[in-house]
């Protein structure tokens, strides 16, 4: 490293001179970096249009599709029966909605207050006079009783036990609750259940007993009964079992004899004739069958001969004997002459049509055009245009402003300022240069000049090809002003919404045709589709141009002229560099030699004299 003396000893101005040796490869490097921030300046601004070109174009896009383009809304005859809304895919329609049961979860709780007065909570054996540790079984999850744990703790094993149900003991009212948080019957992998199956003796005491929860005996299929394809005229083509045969199955001690020849109804209805205190039910919507035990003390109990209890066992696919089972409840409805539909939940889809079910009764549907929402959608198109287009003009009509002053270094026009120059201003003065440096960067950009041109032509020409009045922005009402007006304005859109909304009633389809027929040629695309090609391609030219923002500054042309300037910078001032040390080298060679020169002389001064005192 140079040693710089800088006129210490001889007083000399070095750093002066120095500086003004340099000042010419100074200047070539502040030329450079003056062009390259000019560059990087342009960048910026290239790719804020070019986030406004990714918005219209996105907008274009959304106004190519026909969810929006043709919307269609749902008018209800009675919203206490159902809410209603519509999909893209809905056609016109009316329909017809009957709601006979609404879907719901699982409520039960205790009938009474459940501690014995007088007794403490703090054990299961003190609240209730538990003896014995047991278990309990829920949806198929065993959970571990301790008579010396609490009722508290009990509610926590069974929530943390993934059973799919709520267990919740409210000490002010003493009583406990049961719920779940799915709608709708269980159909062995769907809908809502509390299944007590596996539950001993004294478990279910505890519930019914203790608890006091009003469990009913159910019975249930654990999963759809009927194999693919087979056809159910009788049980033997249903379940696959020989013709002809019959064999015997026992609902609460009483014998039923079975024909395979009969159908699974008449299975039902014979069950239900026995009255032995359990209802059966098969639902073929569900493919499901149910035995739910009636009466004061619910029961149902399943057995039969081998062949019995391998039909209730592998093709019924009921739960254990005496199961106690508590069943949400589906949602039933007709809808358009189809009857007794079950859904699990209160909100669902058919044919475009989405139901949120609210109570019991009809509602008449009818699906029509959303002439309010095509209206909105395109008001949301002619405000984006107008906005990228007024920003796009005002970067292309900027003008790069002039000094005042005449010229500065050599410079007409405002540059960005160095490193010298911003020290001898204030801040106040800095920003108020940089604003006018920065003004004008795409002035009369041919980029931005064919994007423009391109805007304009895609809204003016007619979309061919397609039938009827409507094939153009301005036959539906979307105009870009007459005259002088329009040139003014530079292609601004506007919008008769009366001129629209004849359109509309009058073809629900126009919206749809002028701005989203797709075809092989720009002259037979829609205009929404024609802006989204010309944004398309605007992206590309600006992207190619400026690369974009966020990712490495030296994409793009202007980015690859970045990393030119940036490299030459290096160049010359690897170059500044050495010559500033050459020049203080050879300063401090001189101020090296002066210094002798000094010495030398003082020396002769010196015997000079002391010569001319001893001549004396």
């Amino acid at each position: 490293m140079t040693t710089r003396i800088s006129g210490l000893a001889t007083g000399l101005p070095i750093d002066d001179w120095v500086k003004e040796m340099i000042k010419g490869r100074k200047t070539q490097i502040d030329t450079l970096e003056q062009k390259s921030t000019i560059l990087s300046w342009k960048q910026t601004d290239y790719q804020t249009i070019y986030s406004k070109v990714k918005d219209l174009g996105d907008t274009a896009f959304n106004d190519t599709l026909v969810a929006n383009l043709a919307p269609l809304k749902s008018n209800n005859t009675n919203d206490s029966v159902a809410t209603t809304s519509v999909t893209a895919s809905t056609q016109k329609l009316s329909h017809q909605l009957t709601v006979k049961q609404l879907a719901d979860n699982i409520y039960t709780a205790s009938t009474a207050q459940i501690t014995p007065s007088g007794n403490d909570k703090a054990t299961l054996a003190s609240q209730f006079g538990i003896t014995a540790d047991f278990s309990v079984v829920i949806n198929g999850k065993t959970i571990n009783v301790s008579k010396d744990a609490s009722i508290n703790t009990f509610v926590s094993s069974i929530n943390n036990a993934n059973a799919n149900v709520t267990a919740v003991y409210n000490a002010t009212v003493d009583r406990f609750f049961f719920s779940t948080s799915i709608k709708g019957a269980w159909d062995g992998t769907y809908g809502s259940r509390i299944d007590f199956a596996g539950t001993g003796a004294d478990g279910m005491a505890f519930f019914n007993d203790n608890l006091k929860l009003p469990l009913a005996a159910n019975v249930a299929s654990n999963a759809t009964i009927t194999p693919e394809g087979n056809a159910k005229t009788s049980l033997a083509t249903q379940f696959g079992l020989t013709a002809g045969t019959d064999f015997d199955i026992s609902v609460n001690g009483t014998t039923l004899n079975v024909d395979t020849d009969e159908s699974i109804d008449t299975l039902i209805s014979n069950i239900n004739a026995l009255g032995v205190g359990v209802t059966a039910s098969y639902s073929a919507d569900l493919d499901r069958v149910t035995f739910t035990g009636t009466g004061t003390t619910p029961q149902v109990n399943l057995s039969g001969d081998a062949d019995g209890l391998a039909f209730l066992t592998d093709n019924l696919k009921v739960m254990s004997a005496d199961s106690r089972m508590l069943l949400g409840k589906d949602a039933i409805v007709d809808i358009d002459g189809a009857t007794d539909l079950h859904v699990l939940d209160n909100t669902f889809t058919m044919a475009g049509v989405t139901y949120t079910l609210k109570g019991l009764g009809t509602t008449n549907v009818d699906v029509v055009s959303d002439i309010d929402k095509a209206v909105e959608n395109a008001k949301a198109f002619v405000d984006k245009y107008n906005s990228v287009l007024a920003d796009v003009i005002a970067k292309y009509k900027e003008t790069r402003p002039k000094q005042t002053t005449g010229t500065r270094n050599g410079f007409e026009y405002y540059q960005p300022l160095t490193d010298e120059q911003r020290e001898a201003m204030s801040d106040d003065q800095i920003k108020a240069w940089e604003a006018k440096a920065k003004t004008g960067m795409l002035s009369r950009s041919p980029i931005l000049a064919t994007i423009l041109d391109q805007m304009r032509t895609s809204i003016s020409q007619p979309i061919t090809g397609v039938s009827g009045d409507y094939k153009s922005a301005a036959s539906i009402g979307i105009t870009t002003g007459e005259g002088w007006e329009s040139y003014k304005d530079g292609g601004k859109l506007y919008l008769d919404e009366s001129k629209l909304r004849e359109a509309l009633a009058a073809d629900p389809d126009a919206l749809k045709t002028v701005f989203g027929t797709t075809g092989s040629t720009t002259a037979a695309q829609g205009i929404a589709v024609r802006i989204k090609s010309v944004m398309d391609a605007g992206k590309t030219r600006i992207s190619q141009e400026a690369g974009l923002a966020g990712s490495d500054i030296s994409t793009g042309y202007l980015g690859d002229r970045i990393n030119e300037y940036s490299s030459q910078i290096y160049k010359l001032t690897l170059k500044m560099n050495d010559e500033e040390d050459r020049y203080y080298n050879q300063f401090s060679a001189m101020e090296t030699a002066l210094q002798k020169l000094s010495a030398q002389s003082s020396w002769l001064s010196q015997q000079t004299g002391q010569s001319s005192s001893n001549s004396g």
